[in-house]
């Protein structure tokens, strides 16, 4: 027989689990479209970059791309993939984007 506390625990986790999945699918509209439309709509939602200010240990190419003004910039690597990763934070929660190619098509989103 389960405890109450650990089937509290598993309502707990699922909830939590739950939320994350309708606050991702919230922005599913985004994939496969340019990450500028996506950082600009998330910034106007409140959304704050999440700047990376630990610069020496990313890429050369995160590098130039936090120059073009991507603060928020996590890492890129380059040669035939051309991937990057963002970050915003609200409210304690953060926000993951991945882009493919230069034109930073977003193909990947999380919500933790």
């Amino acid at each position: 027989m389960y405890s109450k506390f650990l089937i509290i625990l598993i309502l707990g986790l699922f909830s939590v689990v739950t939320n994350a999945t309708d606050a991702t699918s919230e922005f599913k509209n985004y994939i496969n479209k340019p990450y500028e439309k996506f950082r600009n709509n998330l910034i106007n939602n409140g959304w704050s970059p999440l700047i990376n200010k630990d610069n020496e240990k990313r890429s050369f190419y995160a590098q130039e791309v936090s120059d073009k003004g991507y603060s928020e910039v996590i890492n890129c690597i380059s040669m035939e993939r051309d991937e990057c990763e963002f970050a915003f934070i609200k409210k304690q929660k953060i926000i993951f984007i991945k882009t493919k190619d230069k034109n930073f098509i977003v193909y990947s989103i999380t919500l933790k």
